[in-house]
């Protein structure tokens, strides 16, 4: 005889098989949306860690999961930044996911797409008003991190926001103009100590 799944196993299913009518019938049948499982997971963490897409998650949040439910802290936008999940990232972000929200050790989101090398997630994270001067616990930004790990075009990004590379752009044209105006004053007092002897 065959076993009928029970709706919240259903449900598990539906998201692994990135099925959303089969979502809507396990959740007919009382499935909980927000249900955590024996390793604190919610349906949307999961639907996350197995990346299955924005639609999916776009989904689960019209039937009412909570956006910034938690798995040892993380949210589900800090795990699609490390991941690198960019159009779950979007639907979390325009459904108001909390860009700041922190892990333990005081990671962000930005942090972690940083960290993990994906630019075009720091850009939307940054677009989306993510703070390029945040600090973990032990005053680690955003840009130290991509410093540590050398990615030259986050680096360039996360300048960019903070105005760090205008303000370079600044200092060197402002001491090419100091070296021009030394130079003058040098060759003024050549000539005075010519007119001197």
């Amino acid at each position: 005889m065959k076993m009928r799944m029970d709706p919240q196993s259903k449900l598990v299913t539906a998201i692994k098989l990135h099925d959303p009518s089969m979502a809507d019938w396990a959740i007919e049948q009382g499935a909980n949306i927000n249900a955590i499982d024996d390793d604190g997971v919610t349906p949307l963490i999961l639907s996350v860690l197995w990346n299955s897409g924005g639609e999916m998650t776009a989904y689960l949040i019209s039937k009412g999961a909570e956006v910034n439910c938690t798995l040892e802290g993380y949210t589900p936008l800090i795990i699609a930044a490390k991941e690198g999940y960019l159009d779950i990232a979007q639907v979390l972000i325009s459904s108001g996911a909390d860009i700041e929200a922190a892990e333990e050790t005081g990671m962000t989101s930005l942090m972690a797409a940083a960290r993990e090398g994906h630019v075009e997630m720091v850009r939307v994270l940054l677009d989306a008003g993510a703070k390029w001067n945040t600090t973990t616990v032990a005053g680690i930004t955003a840009l130290d991190i991509a410093e540590h790990f050398g990615n030259a075009e986050i680096i360039e990004l996360l300048e960019e926001r903070a105005g760090i590379i205008k303000l370079k752009a600044i200092l060197t044209k402002l001491h090419g103009r100091l070296g021009e105006f030394s130079c003058c004053n040098d060759e003024d007092s050549n000539t005075e100590l010519k007119k001197d002897k």
